[in-house]
């Protein structure tokens, strides 16, 4: 009797071990090898950073709002389309409010890469239960689990955009919610996955979504011939599942609203090229496009052939539909929310052929004659495939690839004797064992020659991450000590722009951020009102999704809070600043004219009237004349107008060309080219600033350089391009020429404009926005509070981001707060004292918690009236 129990346990455990084993062979060269599964894109440069940034404000009870991003922004609306309402993500916030981990970007890194193998086991063990619950063999759930786990784009995901893989553990959830409601009616599951799913991340939720719609219409017989009996209950289903969600998507949804993402309208082939058409075979069951079937899933061509039962038909017709989508490259559009062609939608596409592979094994063993013949034609035309790779595509077969074919080979051969043999238990081992070999094969080989050397990740030692910009010694010492305690406010700018989440990883409060959907109005402050020369550490010029201040204008980062500057040694030191530390790479550098959080003004100039000036005009009224609302102007004066910088002549007819011409308006470029402009340079403290527009007159690409500056514009086609045509650079005062330097070709430039700001004026201008100010100041998280006495009407600026979600509080009782300077906060006040307190909640969470008890408590409901019923 034991030795039975120990058998069916056996039986029971071996399986799940396989699944584990697969799962950490997968990841060979990352976990026995000692490459990082992260390349240096976007999983550093953003997920990296966010990641341990997140869970600690999480674990801290900071929901809402954090300083270190950016100039601060929104924690759970702006993050919602990367980890803050995955399931997970909340996992692991409980365990950092257990243990306390020490993060940096290596050990976050790493913490990936384990959880990484966690998801792919269970995303196996998900396929492997579902399999199981329909009454297949442990074989042919074990070759469909492994079928759905080595999807390359599982492994291209967790280097490239790690978040992306949890999609992968809830759809076997969802379509054995679906199943179990077929069969029992109950669908606490279905509702339960349709949450998972779209809470853990909207947008992968919209593709789910889709899947589970078209699912639910193939997977369903029709009830008494009913369409609306049929599926009327399943889109109730849907919809609780969906209103449970709703606290996390609501946020997620509304962040994608507000944010900057430009409407570049994409141009979709109407048919792949020819490239495209000739690598389909390693694209489908090799490892160089995104899918990675098992060998064993040919066996789906046979089924054209065969007569099936409903079952097998049906899940025959899903996959069929979406292997035809995979052909079309609008339905690449579609899945990505009718945007540009995105290959994310392919987990769908893996899960439903992973998920027929029982049914096709089941009928082709039926035909033995038939199954030989087919083996024979797959097998030759595999082996015409390896042989012809060099030819097709340029690159010979590789090992991975001949052992990825070898055992797929021997999948196909072992399974056609398992058919003809009565006893094949032994058989059915060799089988999964080349399956999972098939599968190894595949996955090492995509992650060596796509992750490791195309994409750099073998680049990406240990030690490449002890340098500056990521967990630099120096850094951690300095920045520990620049963090503001909660009763004062300031912003650091670290000169060293690798990195944009900079401030994310050591909690300080910087001055630039890149983010997916990074807020509009803050994002066109700086790259439109104010047109700040952006730095580009991602090495694809002025794009969406980043911004980084401040270019050394002198009045944007004292008005906005800068305190300190962290520059490499050898830079020169900033106006007004004196140097407190220097470490072996770093001055740190103190402004003394530092405003903090706030400035009193009593100068106003109507949003209409500064509209209408020239970038670096708004940049001379800074400090001293406030941007507001037509309505809100204090005093219909023109004194701002004093204000306004003054104009240096320049002429480009007077300029010299080296490698460039210039006629009727047209500036042509060879390679070296260069116009010089000479200009008075002034002995006083200040700087130029020099602004024009040019846009190349084909569509591409334009670096340009002036005085040693860069910046790169890539062609209006790219579809993360900024679209900016003038540009604003600020020069020293000491200057005495203009260099230009462009890339060849020929551009359109007009309305050169040169002007000349004081910086004495700046730091006198500083001084008087500090008359008032407020005092028991008190910041944390989504808080913000002081007290203010005043003895003029006047309007407070506030360097906070400005939202509608700001709520304010002046002396206990609401008040407005106005939007100012195009993207800031402002409060109207008159002479008297006052306590003023802002909060801030995340748009759309208060509407979509209540959506989420109401759903809950509908899916209650829903449950009581089943026992009910049953009862």
């Amino acid at each position: 009797m034991k030795t039975k129990r120990r058998g069916t346990y056996a039986k029971k455990v071996l399986p799940l071990l396989s699944l584990l084993l697969a799962a950490v062979l997968f990841h060979w060269k990352f976990l026995f090898e000692g490459n990082n599964l992260a390349v240096n894109l976007d999983a550093i440069n953003q997920f990296a950073f966010f990641f341990p940034h997140l869970v600690e404000s999480y674990a801290d009870g900071s929901f809402f709002w954090s300083w270190s991003y950016g100039l601060g922004g929104d924690l759970l609306g702006e993050f919602a389309y990367y980890y803050t309402t995955s399931p997970l993500f909340y996992g692991v916030v409980l365990a950092e409010m257990l243990f306390d981990f020490d993060w940096s970007i290596l050990k976050t890194i790493d913490f990936k890469m384990h959880l990484s193998v966690l998801k792919s086991f269970l995303a196996m063990l998900g396929m492997y239960g579902l399999v199981r619950y329909e009454k297949f063999e442990p074989w042919k759930a074990l070759a469909s689990a492994l079928a759905y786990g080595s999807s390359i784009i599982f492994f291209a995901h967790a280097a490239l955009i790690d978040y992306m893989t949890e999609a992968f553990l809830y759809v076997p959830l969802t379509i054995f919610g679906l199943l179990y409601y077929q069969r029992t009616g109950k669908s606490r599951f279905f509702i339960l996955g349709i949450f998972l799913s779209v809470a853990s991340n909207f947008y992968l939720g919209f593709i789910s979504s889709i899947f589970y719609g078209l699912a639910a219409i193939v997977l369903t017989p029709l009830k008494e011939k009913s369409v609306f009996k049929t599926y009327a209950p399943l889109l109730l289903h849907y919809a609780i599942g969906l209103g449970l969600a709703f606290a996390g998507f609501l946020p997620g949804v509304l962040s994608v609203y507000y944010s900057d993402r430009l409407a570049i309208k994409p141009e979709i082939p109407l048919f792949f090229g020819a490239d495209w058409v000739a690598s389909l075979p390693e694209q489908v069951w090799g490892n160089i496009g995104d899918l990675g079937f098992l060998f064993i899933t040919a066996i789906a061509g046979l089924m054209i052939f065969l007569p099936a039962d409903a079952k097998t038909k049906r899940k025959s017709i899903l996959a069929l539909l979406l292997f035809i989508c995979y052909f079309v490259p609008y339905m690449y559009s579609v899945f990505n929310g009718f945007s540009h062609i995105q290959y994310r939608w392919f987990y769908i596409l893996n899960f439903a052929v992973a998920f027929a592979l029982p049914n096709w094994l089941t009928a082709a063993m039926r035909v033995p004659k038939r199954l030989l013949a087919f083996v024979l034609i797959a097998v030759g035309l595999s082996l015409w495939a390896l042989y012809t790779k060099e030819e097709r595509l340029g690159s010979a077969a590789d090992l991975y690839n001949i052992a990825a074919m070898g055992f797929g080979i021997s999948s196909l051969l072992l399974f056609y004797a398992m058919g003809k043999a009565k006893r094949n238990a032994w058989l059915a081992g060799l089988f999964v064992l080349a399956l999972g070999a098939n599968a190894i094969a595949n996955v090492v080989g995509y992650t060596e020659e796509k992750i490791i050397n195309r994409f750099g990740a073998g680049n990406l030692i240990d030690e490449y991450f002890n340098q500056p910009s990521l967990d630099h010694a120096e850094e951690q010492k300095i920045f520990s000590a620049l963090v503001p305690e909660q009763n004062e406010f300031y912003r650091t700018y670290y000169g060293t722009k690798d990195r944009l989440n900079h401030a994310m990883l050591y909690g300080y409060y910087g001055t630039s951020a890149y983010n997916s959907v990074l807020k509009k109005n803050l994002h066109s402050f700086v790259k439109k009102d104010y047109n700040v020369r952006q730095t580009n550490p991602l090495r694809n010029g002025v794009v969406v999704s980043t911004y980084s201040l401040f270019d050394g204008r002198w009045a944007l980062e004292t008005g906005l809070g800068v305190k300190y500057q962290v520059l490499p040694k050898d830079e020169k030191a900033p106006f007004g600043y004196e140097k407190v530390e220097e470490t072996e790479t770093y001055s740190v550098y103190e402004n003394p004219s530092a405003v903090g959080i706030d400035m009193w003004y009593t100068e106003t100039i109507s949003e209409t009237e500064w509209r209408q000036l020239n970038v670096a005009e708004r940049d001379a009224l800074f400090l001293n004349t406030l941007v507001v609302a037509d309505r809100y102007v204090l005093a219909r004066t023109e004194n701002w107008k004093e204000q306004l910088p003054e104009r240096i002549k320049v002429d480009l007819a007077n300029a010299d060309y080296h490698n460039a011409s210039m006629a009727e308006g047209l500036l042509t470029v060879q390679s070296g080219g260069k116009v010089r402009i000479p200009i008075e340079g002034k002995e006083e403290p200040g700087e130029y600033m020099v602004y024009f527009d040019i846009t190349p007159v084909q569509d591409q690409s334009m670096k340009l350089n002036v005085n040693g500056k860069e910046v790169l514009k890539r062609e209006t086609s790219y579809i993360y391009s900024y679209p900016n045509e003038g540009y604003l650079f600020r020069l020293d005062g000491q200057t005495d020429e203009i260099v230009i330097e462009i890339s060849p070709g020929t551009y359109k430039i007009s309305g050169l404009k040169v002007y000349w700001n004081s910086y004495e004026q700046f730091r006198a201008q500083a001084k008087q926005r500090e008359v008032y100010s407020m005092e028991n100041l008190h910041v944390k998280g989504n808080g913000v509070s002081g007290d203010l006495s005043v003895r003029e009407q006047g309007i407070l600026f506030l360097s906070i981001p400005y939202s509608e979600q700001w709520k304010l509080k002046v002396n206990g009782e609401e008040a407005e707060l106005l939007e100012v300077q195009s993207a800031f906060s402002g409060i109207l006040l008159k002479p008297g004292e006052y306590r003023i307190e802002l909060s801030y909640i995340t748009p759309g969470f208060y509407p979509g918690l209540i959506v989420t008890v109401l759903s809950a408590f509908a899916a209650l409901l829903l449950h009581l009236y089943g026992r009910r019923k049953n009862s």
